[in-house]
Parts: C-alpha cells; structure tokens; sequence
C-alpha cells in the first residue's frame, strides 16, 4: 500500500470509490433511502471537486487502484474516511486515519474530531476517539 496526497485529478476516482463503500458497507446500518441520500449513484463531480479542493486529501493506493482516502483539515477535523468494500477489514482505514493524525499534529492540531457514519464509527472508536 502507498498512501499519497490527492489532486483534482483524482475527484472522478474518489466520487466513486465513496459510492461504492456507502452502498457497500452501509446497508447493515442504513435503508436503501438513506443510502441513497447519502450517495446518489450519479456523484454530482462539481460538488465533490469544491469539497476535496478544501481538505488534505491522502489516498491508499494497493497494486494501482484506489482502496481508500481520507480528507481533513489541519486543525484536527476529519471530514472524510472512506475504504472501497473491495478493500475493507485490511487495515487501510487505520493507516489512512494515523497519516491525517500526524499530519495534523504536525500542523499544529491538540485534537482530532470527526462526525463519523454508523459504519465507521468502529473505527474510530479502535483509534481511541470518545463519543
């Protein structure tokens, strides 16, 4: 795995890559409707252009695809934390959220927060952050 910062050039690849983990991985904790709210089959790419352009994006990189990325602030917020399904349980999430840690840390950041989904709240929880 080689975890690299992200670039316009790669909005396309992370729309997707977040589609397809909500749709993958959500359904244990949300119904078709809220999924669907959540992440329209069709990623409106302007939006996701101004949101990634805002945030340091990192993206997990495993034999040349995209497994997962994660994008923040570097004041310490999490905006984003998203493995493909084809990915998950691996260990991507975890080193994708240790390298925003320490990125932010070295920005300065005291703390981390986040607004995590039901699915990824596990997550967090096993990295140490309190409800």
């Amino acid at each position: 795995m080689i975890i690299r910062p992200g670039s316009a050039d790669d909005t396309a690849a992370l729309a997707a890559l977040f589609t397809a983990s909500v749709h993958g991985l959500g359904p244990q904790q949300y119904d078709a409707a809220q999924l669907r709210a959540w992440a329209p089959a069709e990623p409106d790419l302007a939006m996701w252009g101004a949101r990634l352009v805002e945030l340091e994006v990192r993206i997990a990189d495993v034999d040349g695809a995209a497994a997962g990325f994660v994008g923040f602030r570097p004041d310490g917020y999490v905006h984003l934390l998203f493995v493909h399904p084809g990915f998950a349980r691996r260990g991507i999430g975890r080193a994708l959220l240790g390298r925003a840690e320490a990125e932010a840390r070295a920005a300065g950041a005291t703390a981390l927060t986040t607004e995590a989904s039901l699915v990824a709240r596990p997550a967090f929880e096993h990295a140490g952050y309190a409800v």
